[in-house]
């Protein structure tokens, strides 16, 4: 369950809400839907849309055969596979899919975080409207806020964004990897500049370079370092900050006052 998490976070670093209204007729015609089963028992049903712009890839998930068939945020990619992890609404994730795209067919393994479990899945093409405001995650709107994500292994992270104008924000990590080890990788509150949703942040010290960039989605953010040689941050052996965090709160948690 570990190496799954592992794999999870490092496929990420490099690369039908009810009672919902669309935002605009152009971000509802960008939906994809699909419906299908896992391991051919467990049905589904998911819609996703996808970033033109980086590949990045936002939708929902339903296990349909719950009572309260509540949404599931879906958060991935779209390279040469189709890799999008599930997170709660709290930032929890328990399980990521690995598919491939043809013919109106979405075929793969669903990998349980909770333990080794692997299934296959295969999903097709339904043409089902889907209401919803979010769909257009690109559009971030108001970034300040905690963003959050907690795996089965007891790895966790946080990050806590304020804005200070158009091209500044105060900003603050602290992650944790999985049990037994418990490596904590931690930025006390510090100030970057921020231009077309992304912040960039780098220190050089005896630790050696320190460089990885913030993505802002609506829902979401993504912390990936910008080289193989730019994570010398000085956290510890295995300690590090890449990954994705769902936003759980608007209301940031700030330490020190910088401005």
């Amino acid at each position: 369950m570990k190496n799954l998490w592992l794999i999870l976070v490092a496929v990420f670093i490099v690369s039908c809400g009810p009672g919902h209204t669309p935002s605009n007729d152009q971000s509802n015609k960008a939906i994809k839907t699909w419906q299908g089963t896992i391991n051919g028992k467990i049905p589904v049903f998911l819609w996703f849309t996808i970033s033109k712009a980086d590949s990045m890839v936002f939708g929902e998930l339903i296990y349909t055969n719950t009572r309260l068939r509540e949404p599931i945020y879906l958060v991935g990619h779209l390279d040469t596979a189709l890799t999008l992890g599930e997170y709660s609404r709290d930032g929890k994730s328990t399980g990521y899919w690995v598919g491939k795209i043809a013919a109106g067919k979405i075929n793969g393994t669903w990998s349980s975080l909770k333990s080794d479990k692997q299934m296959p899945f295969e999903l097709s093409s339904k043409d089902t409207i889907v209401n919803t405001d979010v769909a257009d995650f690109t559009n971030t709107g108001n970034i300040d806020g905690t963003y959050s994500y907690s795996h089965p292994c007891e790895a966790s992270g946080e990050v806590n964004i304020q804005r200070l104008g158009n091209d500044k924000l105060i900003f603050n990590v602290s992650c944790v990897t999985c049990a037994p080890a418990y490596n904590i990788a931690e930025l006390n509150d510090d100030t970057v500049l921020i231009k077309n949703n992304r912040a960039t942040y780098t220190s050089r010290d005896e630790n050696g370079l320190c460089s990885f960039t913030i993505r802002f989605y609506k829902q979401f953010l993504t912390i990936g370092y910008d080289c193989d040689t730019c994570s010398q941050c000085g956290f510890g052996l295995n300690a590090y900050v890449g990954g994705i965090f769902i936003k759980t709160s608007s209301k940031p948690t700030m330490g020190q006052d910088i401005h």
